[in-house]
């Protein structure tokens, strides 16, 4: 709930595209595929930011998980 962007990060930091969930209710923000070379320690994960001063309410029913593949 409470609108907010959702994306992927490295390291603490945002890569790749956004997801936003633009309503204050319960919805899907889909990520799109990102590719992003990593190194041995590199930390990834989704990554939430709020447009204003309220923090959005993440949930996930079985449906909210990232997928890392080896590429080569």
């Amino acid at each position: 709930q409470n609108s907010a962007y959702c994306g992927i990060a490295v390291n603490g930091s945002h890569v790749g595209v956004s997801g936003i969930q633009p309503q204050a209710t319960y919805a899907s923000a889909p990520i799109g595929m990102t590719i992003h070379k990593l190194n041995s320690g590199d930390k990834v994960g989704c990554i939430v930011t709020k447009p204003g001063s309220s923090n959005p309410l993440v949930a996930g029913a079985d449906f909210t998980y990232l997928l890392v593949e080896k590429i080569g």
